[in-house]
């Protein structure tokens, strides 16, 4: 920072930093920003251009008899960046006091050159209440019993809406005191005839449609009355056990009409082991064999992966590489760190993470820049 002495303040520029404060004061609630004040274009020379960023804000503002925010902006708009403040113990001048409270602590650290909680901690000891009446810079919210009433019997973001505040600041409120979330109820659905007559003999997509009911209403009516079949509820009859276990899980849920998860499950629970399709190997299918992933080929065979991978260890065959895989040899390792990684890795075609793992494997440091 510069000498005091060195950085005199303009003639008139206390008056007119006094009127600012007073109208800052009584402002009320809702003050006055300075930016939002009456301002007049300023000149900036060379040489007051030279110390943007070089000092704070502050003594650019006492040489220019500017007001700081004015300063502040013009930073802004050059690209340069604040002052960094220094570790030594600030001392505390009737200007710098005078901003207390007029901004954000942030916005007031940045004007200063010092660290944020330095101008927190001087404004808590001179009992100042911080811009816009809350510690952070946002705005108060005043919660009249009206608004309190509301928590709960309306979604946060109606509430929100409502008083001009955020949704977690509402979502916040109800948290704190306790009060569950808003949930719709949804309207009681009277059953006629006719829907009765066609709940279990539509599907649930045509059901919906023609009666205007949701999902979940329709499910709880199935449930009850014990229609309910497919993969939320399947009444297991002696003669379909017999085939759990015996078919593949795919052909049990094709004959009885529910998912290939539901006969899984069941087979689970009685405990017996899942039977795999039949796969006869013809040399057509061996040659596919590492040519593409296990999984893959197991789709495209009609069986699980596992079968396809233990006949292929049995041919001795490898494993297909995944996109981006490569092997690595002397001559490739001696590449690692001669540049960057993602340069290596575009040069090898194996992508800029694998010659980042690879270089750490091996414990070479990552290429300087000069």
């Amino acid at each position: 920072m510069a000498p005091e002495g060195e950085l005199s303040a303009a003639p008139g520029l206390q008056s007119a930093s006094v009127k600012h404060e007073r109208v800052l004061r009584t402002a009320g609630p809702g003050r006055t920003r300075p930016d939002e004040l009456p301002t007049t274009q300023f000149l900036w020379t060379e040489e007051l251009a030279s110390l943007l960023g070089r000092t704070t804000d502050l003594d650019v503002s006492r040489r220019a008899g500017v007001h700081p925010v004015t300063v502040m902006k013009e930073r802004r708009r050059r690209g340069i960046a604040p002052f960094q403040p220094t570790s030594e113990p600030v001392e505390w001048t009737e200007d710098m006091i005078a901003l207390l409270g007029t901004e954000t602590d942030a916005d007031v650290a940045e004007l200063l050159g010092i660290g944020e909680s330095s101008v927190r901690l001087k404004r808590r000891l001179l009992h100042i209440e911080a811009f816009g009446d809350t510690a952070h810079g946002r705005a108060k919210v005043t919660w009249t019993q009206e608004h309190l009433d509301l928590l709960g019997r309306v979604p946060d973001a109606v509430l929100a809406a409502r008083m001009g505040i955020s949704g977690s600041t509402v979502w916040m409120k109800r948290h704190l005191a306790g009060i569950p979330p808003f949930r719709e109820r949804p309207a009681r659905v009277k059953w006629t005839r006719a829907m009765k007559a066609d709940v279990n003999r539509l599907s649930q997509k045509e059901f919906t449609r023609r009666y205007g009911v949701s999902v979940i209403a329709v499910n709880w009516y199935r449930v009850k009355h014990g229609l309910m079949r497919g993969r939320l509820l399947h009444r297991w009859e002696p003669k379909d056990l017999e085939l759990v276990g015996r078919l593949t899980d795919q052909a049990v849920a094709d004959r009885l009409g529910v998912s290939s998860g539901t006969v899984k499950r069941k087979r689970a629970e009685l405990g017996r082991p899942p039977v795999e399709k039949p796969v006869y190997w013809t040399p057509e299918s061996e040659a596919l064999l590492g040519t593409m992933t296990d999984r893959a080929l197991a789709k495209r065979l009609g069986c699980s992966p596992a079968l396809v991978c233990l006949r292929r260890k049995a041919l001795g065959r490898a494993k297909y590489p995944r996109p981006g895989t490569i092997e690595w040899t002397p001559e490739k390792d001696a590449l690692l760190g001669t540049d960057t990684d993602e340069a290596v890795g575009a040069r090898l075609g194996c992508g800029k993470m694998a010659a980042f793992k690879r270089r750490k494997k091996l414990k070479k440091p990552a290429f300087a820049k000069r």
